[in-house]
């Protein structure tokens, strides 16, 4: 087997086609977050998403406006949407809750209606309330670039670092906070009581501690907002004040500590993850436009796109050549196309068949199993395959299961991708870990066999490291790609080196890789 080809069925375990991204792949986006219409603030709404139902939890005002919380369970409906009763609450003032129930029986108020759109970051918010039907346009809140993007799991784990979710005191069930977890801060929203026992919400804005606990400050809206029953859109942001400090400290990923101190009144209470629905959701943290619902991501409108989503047949044939310590490989020609669907390593997806007319028959020499989220590629794995008897050489997993990349890339922005591989063959088991990062530097013209584009021109580093049988290889490498949003990698180049340890030996090879797109057939258009 040439050098060339060993780096590209390399690069295919390793999930690296940046190219390959899928069309209408079926999923079910998990709907967990906090929206709000960033031109009329001052109120907002969280959904919690725990797989059978949908909690919607909307901050507004009473009829005298002041801050005050509504609560629904929105069930799904037929036409995609989720609709049910929303309900009010009154109960004991927050300083007063001591060890039994906090709230008092609940009163229907109207209905609510929720509709996601297919963009992540868009909700369709309805109430309807006294007869009258009011529709806001929400978008998901943007926590500085950044956003938390959660996924079902059956149970919450003691051992989950993101404390995301809706906590409560079951000793004192009636209340409870929302809290969104990112990076070093908590931004929470306290879902309560206050004299005279009618509810109210305030919000946290707590930083992480040295002693790993997490303190800051809370804030009450002020009263003067526009009250819930209104049809109108006039202002209700009445501004908030500082009212008191608080800490969480989290025992493990399923229980807290809460204390406050609110003027004179102190208070303490355990809190534990809160779970109404038949899953519980594990959450992480993503730029912005990576975000939406399991794993989803990416708001069209924001960002360069930079990567196709591929149909079924389209196909994309790309010739590799390279050197090795100053010394010219061979070229390698290569054609990828997707061929069906497939599951492989636990996901749906599709299988990506990889040929070459330097083999006889059809060619077929690996597959690679993708799919893709809203906005993103996904990579599962790969299989090598013997050319002359199409018998399995070797199956590579990535770890975790699904790799994903946004296609779309803001300037500037350098995006990581952190994972690993467990690849198995005839020779043994290897463990491959992998660091990539991609830097959007801007659009340049390039031109390759297939033509002249108009490309996204990408910074790309490489830091691979793998271990197998007593044998240790490091791979750094760094170079340019340019794609394009139709027809996906027009041109690759990079420059690196390989360390080979071995039995007490070491061997360093500089490396020279260049990519480029000879034809292809993708979204109805062909090229050249």
């Amino acid at each position: 087997m040439t050098n060339t080809l060993f780096r590209y069925l390399l690069s295919l375990a390793l999930g690296l086609g940046l190219a390959s991204s899928l069309q209408a792949e079926s999923r079910n986006p998990n709907h967990t977050a906090t929206w709000w219409d960033s031109n009329d603030p001052g109120w907002g709404v969280s959904t919690l998403d725990q797989g059978n139902g949908i909690g919607p939890y909307w901050s507004s005002y009473d009829e005298e406006g002041r801050p005050t919380w509504f609560m629904g369970l929105a069930l799904p409906q037929p036409d995609g949407s989720f609709a049910g009763d929303i309900y009010r609450f009154s109960g004991t003032p927050f300083q007063d809750i001591r060890d039994v129930r906090s709230n008092r029986p609940g009163t229907i108020i109207g209905s609510v209606k929720l509709e996601f759109a297919d963009n992540p970051h868009q909700m369709r918010f309805t109430t309807t309330i006294g007869g009258q039907a009011v529709s806001r346009d929400l978008t998901r809140f943007n926590l500085n670039g950044k956003d938390v993007v959660c996924k079902a799991v059956a149970s919450s784990s003691p051992e989950m670092t993101n404390y995301t979710e809706m906590w409560w005191e079951p000793a004192t069930s009636g209340w409870g906070m929302i809290l969104l977890h990112v990076d070093q801060n908590l931004y929470g929203q306290w879902y309560t009581y206050e004299a005279p026992d009618r509810a109210v919400f305030m919000t946290l804005a707590l930083v992480r501690q040295v002693d790993g606990s997490y303190m800051g400050t809370i804030y009450r809206q002020r009263d003067g907002g526009r009250p819930f029953t209104s049809g109108t859109n006039a202002a209700s942001q009445p501004g908030s004040a500082a009212i008191g400090t608080a800490s969480l400290i989290f025992l493990d990923g399923t229980r807290a500590e809460f204390d406050y101190v609110v003027g004179d009144d102190q208070g303490h209470h355990v809190l534990q993850r809160f779970q109404m629905g038949a899953l519980a959701n594990e959450c992480e943290v993503r730029p912005y436009d990576v975000g939406g619902g399991d794993g989803g991501g990416g708001n069209p409108q924001e960002g360069e796109l930079c990567m196709p989503a591929y149909a079924l047949n389209d196909t994309r044939t790309l010739r590799d050549t390279g050197t090795s310590d100053g010394t010219a490989t061979e070229p390698f020609v290569f054609t990828e196309t997707v061929t069906g669907a497939a599951s492989f390593n636990g996901q749906s997806g599709f299988r990506m068949t990889y040929t070459s007319a330097a083999y006889a028959g059809d060619g077929t020499y690996a597959y690679s199993y993708v799919g893709n989220g809203a906005e993103t590629t996904a990579s599962f794995g790969a299989e090598a395959l013997d050319p002359a008897t199409q018998q399995l050489l070797s199956t590579s997993k990535n770890d975790p299961m699904r790799v994903e990349l946004t296609r779309r890339f803001q300037q500037d922005e350098t995006i990581a991708l952190d994972y690993g591989v467990n690849s198995t063959s005839a020779a043994g088991n290897t463990r491959t870990d992998l660091k990539t990062t991609y830097r959007l530097v801007g659009r340049e013209s390039v031109t390759v066999p297939a033509g002249t584009f108009t490309a996204c021109k990408i910074e790309t580093t490489v830091d691979l490291r793998s271990s197998t049988a007593g044998v240790t290889t490091h791979v750094q490498r760094s170079g340019l790609l340019w794609s394009d949003a139709t027809f996906g990698l027009i041109k690759q180049q990079s420059q690196g080196t390989s360390t080979v340890n071995a039995f007490g030996f070491t061997i360093t090879t500089a490396l020279t890789n260049k990519q480029e797109l000879l034809e292809a057939t993708m979204q109805g258009g062909h090229r050249p």
